[in-house]
């Protein structure tokens, strides 16, 4: 249990001030709220994880979270709060486990209370309003210890005509159009319902005018006052309309004419506030969702008002659009996947754009094996590199430079109609081959190889074309080659003979020659 002695927390604050703490309803029994001089000290009686102090008005918000360990203190002159009254609001973050499907926890302890600031000083709540007459005295022995000078009806009361009641009512009262009138410095209709047996209902209720301290806030409430609780305030200054409820039940806010269920107008973005206080023991967070003539936005208030979500006047239809399945379509209703980007503007758009500020990529991963299979693909901005890797624990299997140069670190295969000069055809039954000569008066006529055609410099190359026109123009040199072997072949052979029959000539010349010389 914590119980948090009365500590100044806030340190130099000049000079003594004077407090209003103005609760509307009796504080919960274990929460207290004390004047000390320049600040407002509260203490818990319950345990707790931490305390959330909310101080509003005059254009001013002010939270903090306090700590188990750190005293409940807040000095009001610290924040140089102007003339003007202000609504605090304490709140006991119980101590609760992680947040499970969505499930709520133990609801917290908590209170509220107004103080005013007048001519820079806190307004002293001790300052008592002296009645103009006396309030007539009753015992609390029921209608038979009333003072004489009280009068007692046993029977139905009718008044035909007006009524005012309290100890500041005139002998001489003008009414106008007012039926019944309470007219004192304390103001108060109470329903206190007597039941007391079986099942029936016999909660206590008030109506509240104005707070009864000095300083207190000028207010209308509907007071709970079985469990101290003010579940409804107006306060005095509320702009018209400011809660409107047509005779359909819509409900305006700044409007007397609900076009909707919830209507809600204002000069500047009007504004939707979701708040998380801690109060069911779970962390803080504030999203506000908010319109103006600028943007339709979300706003992450506890973390710097960031805006992570935004829609401009104008939108067209479509522009986020979320099937059934999940299917989102981005410019279509109709998404055939997963996400659809669809634009009909009849030119050239980029339909996707990704951005960084250091290298960009995207994965593609299949979750469908026993093993993740993924594929990264990336642009590096400071080596200029697109690359597609797959998850493989080896380096890129694709990469293309700034400069067009393309690396490949496995094979390249292409489908298709790539043979444009036949191919393989120069091996079937009935294909016209070209002459050795034919084929050479060609390539020299037209200062290309006749099958592949021209290749100008630095001009554009269809890649899968001329390798296949290549391989065709070596085809045909092969098959010349082959004539060509055939006929070195048949030569060869020839000039074998040749050799043969010439070193047969020669071993008779030479016999000739050595029977010549002997004779």
């Amino acid at each position: 249990m914590k119980n948090l002695s009365c500590k100044n927390l806030l340190l130099g604050v000049a000079g003594a001030t004077l407090l209003s703490l103005g609760l509307t309803a009796p504080a919960a029994a274990t929460m207290h709220a004390e004047l000390a001089s320049n600040l407002i000290d509260f203490r818990v009686d319950v345990p707790y994880r931490s305390v959330t102090l909310r101080v509003s008005g005059q254009g001013v918000d002010v939270q903090r979270t306090f700590s188990d360990q750190e005293a409940l203190s807040f000095a009001p002159s610290e924040h140089g709060l102007a003339d003007g009254t202000y609504a605090w609001e304490l709140v006991a973050n119980p101590i609760a486990g992680e947040r499970e499907d969505g499930a709520g926890a133990a609801e917290a302890e908590s209170t509220f209370g107004y103080f005013t600031v007048a001519g820079g000083v806190l307004v002293d709540p001790e300052l008592s309003e002296v009645a103009e007459a006396p309030r007539a005295a009753a015992s609390e022995a029921g209608i038979q210890g009333v003072a004489a000078s009280a009068q007692v009806f046993t029977t139905d009361l009718i008044v035909d005509g007006s009524a005012c009641v309290g100890v500041d009512c005139a002998s001489n009262e003008n009414f106008g159009f007012d039926t019944i009138r309470l007219k004192e410095n304390n103001l108060r209709i109470k329903f206190d319902d007597t039941s007391s047996s079986g099942s029936f209902p016999d909660n206590d209720w008030q109506l509240a005018a104005n707070d009864t301290n000095n300083g207190g806030v000028n207010r209308f409430s509907i007071e709970d006052v079985t469990n101290s609780k003010t579940p409804f305030t107006v306060l005095a200054g509320a702009p018209n309309n400011a809660l409107f409820v047509e005779d359909s039940g819509d409900i305006g806010i700044g409007t007397n004419a609900p076009a909707v269920e919830m209507h809600i107008v204002d000069g500047d973005s009007p504004t939707l506030r979701l708040q998380q206080d801690q109060s069911a023991g779970f962390q803080a967070q504030t999203w506000d969702i908010v319109g103006n003539e600028a943007n339709f936005f979300v706003r992450d208030v506890t973390n710097g008002s960031k805006l992570p979500f935004r829609i401009k006047p104008g939108a067209p239809d479509d522009s986020i659009f979320v099937t059934d399945s999940g299917d989102v379509g981005l410019g279509t209703d109709t998404p055939g996947g997963a996400l659809q980007v669809q634009r009909a503007t009849g030119a050239f758009e980029n339909i996707l754009t990704l951005q960084n500020n250091s290298g960009v990529g995207f994965v593609l991963t299949n979750t469908s094996g026993e093993s993740v299979n993924s594929v990264y693909t990336s642009i590096n901005n400071l080596a200029s590199l697109y690359t597609v890797n797959f998850a493989d624990g080896d380096g890129a299997e694709l990469s293309i430079d700034a400069d067009g140069n393309v690396t490949i670190t496995g094979t390249l295969t292409t489908t298709g109609t790539t043979c444009g000069g036949g191919c393989d055809l120069v091996f079937a039954e009935g294909y016209e081959l070209p002459t050795i000569e034919e084929h050479a008066a060609a390539m020299w006529s037209n200062g290309y190889l006749p099958n592949v055609g021209p290749t100008i410099e630095n001009e554009p190359i269809n890649l899968s074309e001329k390798t296949g026109r290549i391989l065709n123009e070596l085809e045909h040199a092969h098959i010349y080659i082959s004539q060509l072997n055939t006929q070195v072949h048949d030569l060869s052979a020839e000039v074998e003979l040749k050799d043969a029959q010439l070193r047969a000539v020669l071993e008779r010349l030479e016999r000739l020659e050595h029977r010549v010389g002997g004779e």
